[in-house]
């Protein structure tokens, strides 16, 4: 069976198009967060997979006076900003995004019942802080 030309350059767009739409649709990283507390609060990072980039960090730190102090960082320069979400108990859940690539957002809270990070599509489960 033969294949008229047209035919060709039709299947040729066809498997391009698919296989650019799988391009499109794959993360630009694949990530996993890790979890620091210590005594003060906590840290709560979003690495790729191998740990050798960082994409984001969020710092929660007890303030001496009272509530807490957190900073919402990031690290990985692709286009997309860190947010960090905070339960602030009865202002319900705040988000906090960086305003761009090396760039942090610094912020107090007199309560925070749990908070995650979110970058790109992807968020991180709750965390204490």
């Amino acid at each position: 069976m033969r294949i008229s030309g047209l035919s060709k350059r039709v299947v040729a767009v066809v498997l391009a198009g698919m296989f650019g739409a799988a391009a499109v649709a794959s993360p630009a990283l694949a990530v996993a967060p890790d979890y620091q507390p210590y005594g003060a609060g906590s840290t709560l990072s979003l690495y790729n997979d191998a740990r050798t980039v960082l994409v984001g960090r969020i710092v929660v730190t007890a303030n001496s006076g009272a509530g807490w102090d957190i900073s919402v960082c990031d690290h990985h320069s692709d286009g997309y900003v860190v947010t960090g979400r905070f339960d602030a108990g009865a202002s319900g859940v705040v988000a906090v995004s960086t305003p761009g690539y090396n760039q942090c957002t610094y912020r107090h809270f007199s309560t925070i019942n749990k908070y995650r990070l979110a970058w790109n599509t992807y968020a991180t489960g709750w965390y204490l802080p």
